[in-house]
């Protein structure tokens, strides 16, 4: 509140949306998120830049670091 009892408007904060926040990591370019989850228990998660040119029949990983199993797919968190 300002001296004379009315609401500072410079202080109001904009609600942003997860869908807000996904839409501006994909204008600006920020990093993929990927991750793995193995039959042997492994957990493995990572991410490239979206620089890269990652085409749909490469995939960030081909083996578990674990067990050694051929990765087939991997999750895309977008």
């Amino acid at each position: 509140m300002n001296k004379m009892g009315k609401a500072d408007t410079k202080f109001w904060l904009k609600i942003i949306t997860t869908e807000d926040i996904i839409r501006r990591i994909r204008y600006k370019g920020l990093p993929k998120f990927w991750a793995y989850y193995c039959k042997c228990g492994a957990h493995i998660q990572g991410s490239i830049s979206k620089s890269t040119k990652l085409n749909d029949t490469k995939l960030p990983i081909t083996t578990c670091p674990k067990c050694g199993a051929v990765v087939e797919e991997v999750s895309w968190i977008n």
